[in-house]
């Protein structure tokens, strides 16, 4: 299947992330150099600006890897998953309400408990994800924040993205024989428990 890496970034990729993509692309002969897309106006609006870009290619496989995420080796075995699944990623450890999750949600929207293989999901984050050319034709836009009837925050775009999928019947999986590494920000206080 025909393959475009993406990486939506705010302008500072890690330098990891780049060694880790051009060992990805060294290794499969033919694959194009990853697509670096930078903005400010926050994730939905680059996604959607990769997503557009995306449908002008020739591919029929993206694969988004944020700019603070370390893919797996096996990278490209995601895009191999779209001939069975259309949405699928590998988890990525987040760290939210004082703990550690992957972001991998189930139908309820809960943090999905960990699994084995390659797994049916409510949703996953779009840290490490593969969306096949069939979605993205059809869903638009591809990706957007919900907000509440107070304007906070509700759901972020990955979320909403693979529910808006799911709605459109689509599948979304998570491959657990894999995992992408995040850097993430943690303080220490963040870490002791409070009493």
């Amino acid at each position: 299947m025909s393959t475009l890496i993406a990486v939506p970034t705010r302008g500072h990729v890690d330098y990891r992330t780049v060694e880790q993509l051009i060992t990805i692309r060294d290794a499969r002969p033919g694959l194009a150099a990853p697509m670096f897309a930078a903005g400010t106006m926050g994730p939905s609006d680059v996604r959607n600006r990769i997503a557009r870009d995306f449908l002008i290619s020739p591919h029929d496989a993206l694969i988004m890897v944020d700019d603070d995420v370390f893919p797996p080796l096996r990278l490209l075995e995601l895009a191999e998953h779209l001939s069975a699944w259309d949405v699928i990623g590998c988890p990525v450890l987040m760290y939210r309400d004082g703990r550690f999750h992957f972001a991998v949600y189930d139908e309820r929207g809960d943090f999905a408990e960990q699994g084995e293989g390659v797994t049916e999901v409510g949703a996953i984050g779009a840290g490490c994800i593969a969306i096949h050319r069939r979605v993205l034709e059809e869903l638009h836009p591809a990706f957007s924040l919900k907000l509440g009837d107070d304007g906070e925050l509700v759901s972020t775009e990955d979320i909403t993205f693979c529910l808006k999928a799911r709605a459109a019947g689509f599948r979304v999986g998570c491959d657990w024989t894999m995992a992408a590494d995040h850097r993430v920000s943690v303080g220490l206080g963040q870490l002791v428990t409070r009493k």
